[in-house]
C-alpha cells in the first residue's frame, strides 16, 4: 500500500462528506463567490462557457461506490503543466496526488457543477488551500467547459486569500487576455486594485491597468485608476528620457517626443482626481515631479506646497507622513538648484528627525550652509552622519565637503587628513566597482545577480561594508529598489509553496504555479539588470569624479603649504597663515549648550554645531 493511501482516503472521505451535506433540493440556493468585496459575496448571473481543456486519460476510482443511483463519470486527473526551464526545487517524480470528487448525489445538478459547489463550500470555510486544488482541477477536466470562467476566477481569489499575489494576478491576466467576453472580465479588472493594494511593489500591476486604459472603471476605483494610470505614463516618460541618452540624433528625436506624450498623458489624467479625493496628495505630488522634468519649476513649487498644507497633521485629514516629507524634500531642491539657499535649509530642517528621509536631508542641507557660510552647522551635520550608529551609510562626498570647508578656512593639515581619509576608504571601493564592471557578463541578469549576492552576503571587512553601502545607494534608484522587492516578494512565493502540504506541494497546479513564478522571475532580473549596471556605472562614474576633486583638494593644500613655508623662510621665522577667531556658546532658548567630547548619544544626533575656534587671518 502507497503511503499516500491512507492519507488520500481521509481527504476523499472529508470531500464526500462536505458534499453529502446539500440537499438536493437546494438547486438555486447556490452560494456564489463572484464580486469585489474581500468578503464572501454572491451573484446569481451564470457565466458563459469557456475554452474546452485538452483532453485527459481517466483515473481508477478510488472512492467507495456511490448510492444506488445513476452517478456521473468521475472527473479526469489533473494534468501537470510542462515543467519550467529552473526549477527552484526538485520536483518529485511520483504522480501529483489529486482530489476526487466520487461518490456524491447528482440529482438535479451536474456532476460538474457539484465539483464546482465542493471547492466553493471549501472557499467559504476558508481552506483556500484545498479551494485553490479543487478550482484547478476543474479546469483541468475538459468535460466541465462550462464551469471554467468561475473556476477561474475563483482560483485567482484563492491564490490571493493564500497570500500568493504574483500568482493571483497571473490568474486574473489570463481572464482579462481572453477580453471584455469573459464573464468576469469586469471584477478581474478590479481585482488588480486589491493586488496593487497588497505587492510591495505597485508597478508589476501598473502594466496590466495601462492595457485597460479604455474601459470605464467603477466610480468607487476611479481615483485611484486615473492616479495609477497616470502614473504609468510618468514612468514611461522617464524611461524614455533614459533612453534618449546616447542615442543618434533622429531615435532621440523620436524618444523625447514619446516621452512628452506620457508626461503630457499623466497630467490630463492627474488633473481629473479631485480635490476631496483620498488620491488628491499623491496625484498633486506626481504633478509636481511632472511639472519639474519639463521645467516649470514654479508650477511644481506650488504642486508640492499643495502635498505639504493637505497632509498637515494639525489639520487631521489624510496622514502621509512619507509623501509629506518626499515633498519637502523636493521643495528643498529646487529651492537650492536656484541658489536659494537660505529656503533650502529651511525646507531641509523640516524633516522629522530618525524618518526615511533625515539623514539625506542632513547630508543635502549642509551644501546649503556651506553657500550661506554656515560652516559650524555643515560640520556639525557631518559628525552626525559619521557617527557610529550610521557607519554603513554612504556619503562619500560628505568628506569632500568637510574637506574643503577646513582649506577655506586655512585648517590644511585637517583638510589633508580628511582628503587621505577619503582615498583609503573609498579608492578601494572605486577599484572594486571596476572589477565588477569589467567582467564578462553576457546578459542583464548578470548584473542584478551582482546585487543579489550582497544582499545574501553577510562577510564583515571595510570593503565588503563599502559594497553593502553601494547596495544601499543602488537600491535608492526607485526603479530599481521596486523591481528588487517585487523578486524578493515572488522568491519568498516559491518558497511558500515549497513549505505547503504535500497535497499543495506535489500537486499539478503548484508544479504550474512554479513554472509561470519563474518565468516572472527571469523577466524582473532582466529588468533589474539593466537599472542595475546603469546605477553601478553611475556610481563608479561619481566615486571617480570625487576622487579627482579630493586629488584636486590636495594639490591645493601643497600650494597653499609651500606659500606659508617660502613666507617663514624669508622672514627668517615661523609664519601661521591661522589666527584665533571670536566664537560665543550662546543659544536659543530651546537648547542647552554642551560640549562634545567624542561620546555619541541618539538624543543628540542632528544637533550638533561644530565650533571653529581659529582659522584664516583676517577673516
Amino acid at each position: 500500500m502507497s503511503p499516500m493511501e491512507p492519507f488520500m482516503r481521509n481527504v476523499l472521505a472529508a470531500m464526500a462528506a462536505v458534499l453529502l451535506v446539500a440537499s438536493p433540493l437546494a438547486v438555486h440556493a447556490q452560494i456564489s463567490f463572484e464580486g469585489l468585496d474581500l468578503s464572501d459575496d454572491s451573484d446569481s448571473k451564470k457565466p458563459a462557457p469557456a475554452r474546452r481543456a485538452p483532453p485527459k486519460q481517466q483515473p481508477k476510482r478510488r472512492a467507495p461506490p456511490p448510492p444506488p443511483r445513476k452517478s456521473a463519470p468521475a472527473a479526469p486527473p489533473v494534468q501537470a503543466a510542462p515543467e519550467a526551464p529552473a526549477q527552484p526545487k526538485a520536483l518529485p517524480t511520483r504522480p501529483p496526488p489529486t482530489l476526487s470528487f466520487e461518490g456524491f448525489d447528482v440529482t438535479g445538478k451536474t456532476a460538474d457543477r457539484q465539483k464546482l459547489d465542493a471547492a466553493m463550500r471549501l472557499f467559504q470555510e476558508k481552506s483556500f488551500e484545498t479551494a485553490a486544488l479543487g478550482f484547478h482541477e476543474i479546469l483541468q477536466d475538459p468535460t466541465a467547459a462550462d464551469q471554467h470562467p468561475q473556476a477561474e476566477y475563483l482560483l485567482g481569489k484563492s491564490l490571493y486569500r493564500l497570500g500568493m499575489y504574483h500568482s493571483s494576478l497571473s490568474v486574473f491576466r489570463r481572464i482579462l487576455d481572453r477580453g471584455e467576453a469573459h464573464p468576469y472580465f469586469a471584477t478581474s479588472l478590479e481585482w488588480l486594485f486589491f493586488i496593487a493594494h497588497k505587492a510591495t511593489n505597485q508597478t508589476v500591476v501598473l502594466d496590466e491597468i495601462a492595457r485597460f486604459a479604455g474601459v470605464e472603471f467603477p466610480e468607487k476605483y476611479r481615483d485611484e485608476y486615473r492616479y495609477l494610470l497616470a502614473k504609468y505614463n510618468f514612468v514611461r516618460g522617464k524611461a524614455l528620457l533614459d533612453a534618449a541618452q546616447g542615442v543618434d540624433e533622429a531615435a532621440k528625436r523620436g524618444h523625447l517626443q514619446q516621452a512628452q506624450e506620457s508626461f503630457d498623458e499623466a497630467r490630463r489624467l492627474l488633473a481629473m482626481v479631485p480635490r476631496g479625493s483620498r488620491f488628491n496628495a499623491k496625484a498633486r505630488y506626481l504633478d509636481g515631479l511632472t511639472l519639474y522634468v519639463n521645467g516649470k519649476f514654479t508650477p511644481a513649487l506650488e504642486a508640492f506646497k499643495d502635498v505639504v498644507r493637505a497632509l498637515n497633521p494639525r489639520r487631521g485629514g489624510v496622514v502621509d507622513t512619507q509623501l509629506r516629507e518626499q515633498a519637502l524634500m523636493q521643495l528643498a531642491r529646487i529651492h537650492y538648484e536656484h541658489g536659494q539657499n537660505r529656503f533650502a535649509a529651511f525646507y531641509y530642517s523640516r524633516i522629522a528627525r530618525g524618518s526615511e528621509q533625515w539623514l539625506q536631508s542632513l547630508y543635502e542641507a549642509s551644501w546649503a550652509h556651506f553657500r550661506l557660510g554656515e560652516n559650524e552647522q555643515a560640520l556639525g551635520n557631518m559628525i552626525t552622519l559619521q557617527s557610529p550608529f550610521f557607519r554603513d551609510e554612504y556619503f562619500p562626498e560628505a568628506m569632500v565637503l568637510q574637506s574643503v570647508i577646513y582649506y577655506e578656512n586655512c585648517r590644511y593639515p585637517e583638510a589633508n587628513r580628511i582628503v587621505e581619509e577619503f582615498r583609503a576608504r573609498y579608492y578601494s571601493l572605486y577599484a572594486e566597482l571596476e572589477k565588477i564592471l569589467a567582467r564578462p557578463f553576457s546578459t542583464p541578469q548578470d548584473y542584478y545577480g551582482v546585487l543579489a549576492d550582497l544582499q545574501k552576503d553577510e562577510k564583515g571587512g571595510e570593503t565588503n561594508r563599502m559594497l553593502q553601502g553601494i547596495l544601499k545607494l543602488a537600491l535608492s534608484d526607485k526603479e530599481l529598489r521596486h523591481l528588487n522587492d517585487s523578486i524578493l516578494e515572488l522568491e519568498g512565493e516559491l518558497d511558500g509553496i515549497a513549505s505547503r502540504r504535500e497535497l499543495f506541494r506535489f500537486s499539478g497546479l503548484a508544479k504550474s504555479l512554479i513554472a509561470d513564478l519563474d518565468a516572472q522571475r527571469v523577466e524582473l532580473q532582466r529588468k533589474a539588470g539593466f537599472y542595475a549596471k546603469r546605477k553601478l556605472e553611475k556610481e563608479r562614474k561619481e566615486l571617480a569624479s570625487l576622487n579627482y576633486r579630493a586629488l584636486a583638494i590636495k594639490a591645493e593644500i601643497g600650494t597653499s603649504e609651500k606659500d606659508v613655508l617660502e613666507a617663514s623662510l624669508s622672514k627668517g621665522k615661523r609664519v601661521s597663515p591661522i589666527e584665533n577667531y571670536k566664537y560665543s556658546t550662546a543659544v536659543d532658548d530651546e537648547h542647552v549648550y554642551w560640549p562634545y567630547e567624542g561620546e555619541f548619544w541618539r538624543d543628540e544626533l542632528g544637533t550638533y554645531q561644530y565650533t571653529l575656534t581659529k582659522g584664516c587671518k583676517g577673516r
